[in-house]
């Protein structure tokens, strides 16, 4: 069964985050941003790219819009705004309201895990048009990650 894909963020591509959920209706989510997993700037001013945890879809939308640097960042989109928590692991996010949980760390190297595989396909076209490299599916016999913590 696919979970999910793993690929490499090219540099110099901006905006990576609206380009890796293109195919996704990022407007339909709640996004939780997990405190003390994420190190993302704003690229024209060096700011904090996330001021807050979390963001209905509409301020998700907008705020990807916006081009950014991805240190490290663990991102979870939600159906509805229900009880947010740090998901540590595959069995945790079968089990939670998490619909689609973005690693992303050493700058480059990007997980997604996903419910739903026509979204999975979406990114992956998306991701495949962007020119992003070492695409490929996370499937239960391949999943090497263990724990869903970046740092």
């Amino acid at each position: 069964m696919i979970r999910g894909l793993s690929f490499k963020i090219s540099q110099g591509i901006s905006n990576p985050l609206f380009n890796i959920l293109a195919g996704v209706d990022t407007e339909k989510y709640s996004w939780f941003c997990v405190p003390n997993q994420e190190e993302v700037w704003e690229t024209d001013s060096n700011l904090l790219f996330f001021k807050k945890a979390d963001y209905n879809g509409r301020e998700f939308a907008d705020l990807i819009k916006r081009d950014c640097n991805i240190i490290f960042l663990k991102l979870q989109a939600y159906i509805s705004k229900s009880e947010y928590f740090n998901i540590s692991s595959y069995d945790e996010f079968i089990k939670s309201d998490c619909q689609l949980l973005i690693l992303v760390y050493d700058c480059v190297f990007a997980e997604i895990y996903c419910r739903n595989t026509d979204i999975t396909k979406a990114i992956y076209d998306s991701i495949i048009n962007k020119r992003y490299s070492d695409v490929a599916f996370i499937t239960d016999s391949n999943d090497n990650r263990y724990k869903f913590d970046i740092l």
